[in-house]
């Protein structure tokens, strides 16, 4: 028998769950609904059939959603794509923001553009996000988009300049798409290989992609009135400073010396920014007190530079995207995208804490929903065995968060040790490796270079900065003008714990999840990889989500708001009503004929099965 809602699996195991979704995958229906807050996604890997769209889509279950906050039965909810990298979970993502605001071609050009900045290649997916983007959409009656605003956290900017994969899109875009007048004013050549920091793309990759991208990225900047040259200044900058490279030299009184070459690359990434050469230059060869750098620090400093750079770039378009206008608390509509769960050639620190966004992301939204449902039940009287959400072992994420102020200035050793010794879901691997157990499956991190070793720009450095005349820069570094540094510049432990604080906040809204799954590893079309899925399903807890969402109750209301809004639909209590809301609420029920296993009348709340609320607002309406 077709089953396409889960809730109507029979019998509800693991077994029978695996063989509906292989079943329906099979024939193109790659999606299935769970109850009507979350719907199962396998990406395909290719076209679907047209005769495949008795599939609930997203854009079917988004406009269901959609509806429920039209209706007034919610007034805060919160999407969620969930799901590994190579899934389709930003994918789905830009799905939902198409439906939701497709009459906001500058919301939509921002975000692609961010998602340029903020996406890069990697080993297994072609358009892996290395941010967190979180879109809050207001909404009016009608469902139509009042205002919008965005937010970025995490980004992780070492891509910038890890050398040993690609880069973020927006390079590639700029050399592929820019004609040849603009890369002569840029002073660029076509080629990535040109440049240091730009390891080449696979030969089987699309140049029409590239141009693709370099389209989109005018576009947006178009829209949003930014200065399209000012933009692409800032990215030959990085690419032609990153071509830079420190040599000793001895000089003529027999002392050591360090110099810069190209000579060439330099003059005219400084020309790009308006910048003094001899200013940057000595900022870059020499510590605050006069004495010469080694070569290797000196390429470290050169490094974060850049990391800093396009850090700033990114934050200060973000800020240009998102208007001032903040979405109100009305018809609000938050979705959320981050870096899905993945290994790349060499993990550290960085990719920890965005593997670790992930578990956070479960622990808080989705555990969290689930046990705040469970223990809601129990507090109102209903007898209900307790679905453990509790992950085993115990996620790196709370060492980290327990001894944040401890991390500050510990060594790449010590802060390893530190998460050996504190975390059972960490293992020691040989001298240079560990390895920790995430929810979603285990990764080996490396040792070597785990953290980023300088963390704040040297005055003299920030100082060249500020005398840039280009027309950004200045706001990159306003800390150059003010004689001082400012203080410490927030680390990537510090930005985790901003975005812990959000997610705590985005608990007060109504969860949607999508679930989106790989059905294999090879991302080939037609291919299902049982153990694989299995895995998936087991780690986004949809057994468990089946069993409470089946056994239990979706809809959670206050007597008096219950009561309130739907005491017209007996006659018995509308138009006034003078006894106890519970015994009202309960005429209403008995005047309708709602069986009793559809609600449970607890001791301060009416809960009741998703379907009754329809049919209630459909009375109401009527």
């Amino acid at each position: 028998m077709e089953v396409a809602d889960l809730l109507g699996l029979n019998p509800p195991t693991t077994e029978n769950l695996l063989r509906v979704i292989h079943r329906r995958f099979k024939r193109d229906t790659v999606h299935t609904r769970l109850g009507p807050r979350h719907l199962l996604a396998l990406n395909p890997y290719r076209p679907l059939r047209p005769d495949s769209t008795a599939s609930p889509t997203p854009e079917q279950f988004i406009d269901d959603m959609r509806t429920r906050l039209m209706e007034g039965l919610e007034t805060k909810q919160l999407l969620l794509p969930l799901g590994e990298s190579g899934s389709g979970k930003s994918q789905v993502f830009l799905q939902a923001l198409q439906t939701l605001a497709s009459d906001k071609p500058q919301l939509i050009a921002g975000v692609n553009l961010l998602k340029i900045l903020g996406n890069a290649r990697t080993h297994g997916n072609e358009d892996a996000s290395r941010f967190v983007l979180l879109v809050d959409l207001q909404l009016d009656f009608r469902g139509q988009v009042l205002a919008f605003a965005i937010q970025t956290y995490m980004l992780e900017k070492d891509v910038v300049t890890r050398r040993s994969g690609p880069n973020f899109h927006v390079f590639y875009g700029l050399l592929a798409g820019a004609d040849p007048q603009l890369l002569k004013s840029l002073r660029l050549s076509r080629s990535a290989d040109s440049y240091g920091i730009l390891a080449p793309l696979p030969t089987s990759t699309n140049a029409q992609s590239g141009k693709e991208t370099f389209e989109q990225i005018r576009l947006a900047l178009f829209l949003h009135g930014l200065e399209e040259r000012a933009f692409f200044q800032v990215l030959a900058f990085i690419l032609k400073l990153g071509n830079i490279f420190f040599i000793p030299v001895t000089r003529m009184d027999g002392t050591a010396g360090l110099q810069l070459e190209p000579r060439t690359e330099f003059q005219e990434a400084a020309d790009l920014f308006g910048i003094y050469t001899t200013c940057l230059e000595s900022a870059l060869l020499y510590e605050e007190s006069g004495v010469i750098r080694d070569p290797i620090g000196a390429g470290a400093l050169r490094d974060f530079l850049l990391r800093t750079i396009y850090a700033r770039l990114f934050l200060f378009l973000s800020t240009k995207i998102s208007p001032n206008t903040q979405a109100g608390s009305s018809g609000l509509v938050a979705i959320l995208d981050f870096p899905g769960f993945q290994s790349v050639e060499r993990n550290s620190f960085q990719e920890l804490l965005l593997n670790l966004i992930g578990e956070k992301v479960q622990e808080v939204l989705v555990d969290g929903e689930l046990k705040e449902r469970q223990e809601e039940w129990i507090r109102e009287g209903f007898k209900w065995v307790k679905v453990d959400t509790r992950a085993n072992p115990p996620s790196v994420i709370h060492v980290l968060e327990q001894n944040g102020p401890l991390c500050g200035n510990r060594s790449d050793e010590e802060m390893v040790d530190l998460i050996l010794d504190k975390s059972p879901a960490a293992s020691r691997l040989g001298v240079d490796q560990f390895r920790i157990r995430h929810f979603a499956g285990t990764i080996t991190y490396s040792k070597r270079n785990f953290q980023e070793k300088v963390d704040i720009l040297p005055k003299s450095l920030v100082s060249a900065m500020f005398t840039a005349t280009h027309p950004w820069v200045k706001e990159f570094f306003p800390e150059g003008g003010s004689g001082h540094l400012g203080g410490r510049p927030l680390r990537p432990l510090d930005h985790l714990h901003l975005f812990s604080h959000k997610l705590r906040s985005l608990t007060q809204l109504s969860l949607y999840t999508i679930h989106a799954i790989k059905p294999n590893e090879l991302k080939v079309g037609g291919l299902f990889e049982g153990a694989l899925v299995l895995h998936q399903l087991k780690y986004h807890r949809i057994m468990d989500t089946l069993i409470v969402t089946r056994d239990g109750f979706e809809i959670s209301r206050d007597f008096e708001r219950f009561l309130s809004r739907y005491r017209l639909l007996s006659l018995r209590t509308w138009p006034r009503w003078g006894g106890s809301p519970r015994e009202g609420i309960l005429l209403i029920l008995n005047d309708l004929l709602i069986p009793q296993e559809m609600f449970f009348l607890g001791r301060t709340r009416l809960l009741l099965k998703t379907h009754l609320v329809c049919i209630f607002n459909f009375l109401f309406r009527q």
